[in-house]
């Protein structure tokens, strides 16, 4: 499986510069939040990193997890308790923002409010019965926080 891994991050980073692109509302979504934010993702640091740079999106986060900081992956709770670790926050205090099942599993797991977001690859169907809200778009993250 490692060669399979390395080929994978070697044509994803190719192509990261090209094709990866911010969901409309996202930055203004993540400059408007008076609150600490983190990421959690399933990415490694390699591609995470060189992306959330290229956004202006990393310098506003108190905290990024990657592949590599748990042994425990989403839909486990594991990398969803470490970043609450790292921003001091109980997990009940925190709202996990996701766009697939696993997401909304490790929120739930997690003891985390699961929001579940609808201009990702899953459907309302999907994530409808493991969120507690389910956001049509950025914007709405804001009117939920007032």
């Amino acid at each position: 499986w490692e060669p399979m891994v390395a080929f994978y991050r070697e044509i994803y980073a190719g192509l990261a510069e090209e094709r990866v692109t911010l969901y409309p509302g996202i930055s203004e979504m993540m400059t408007s939040l008076k609150l600490p934010v983190g990421v959690v993702t399933s990415k490694g640091a390699d591609s995470a990193v060189p992306v959330l740079t290229r956004f202006g999106l990393i310098d506003g986060l108190a905290t990024l997890v990657t592949f590599e900081d748990t042994t425990r992956h989403k839909p486990e709770p594991a990398p969803l308790l470490l970043a609450a670790e790292r921003l001091g926050v109980p997990p009940a205090d925190c709202w996990y923002i996701g766009d697939s099942t696993h997401d909304l599993k490790a929120a739930r797991a997690a003891g985390m409010r699961a929001i579940g977001v609808l201009w990702g690859p899953s459907s309302r169907e999907e994530l409808a019965p493991l969120a507690d809200d389910l956001l049509e778009n950025p914007a709405m993250l804001g009117k939920m926080l007032l």
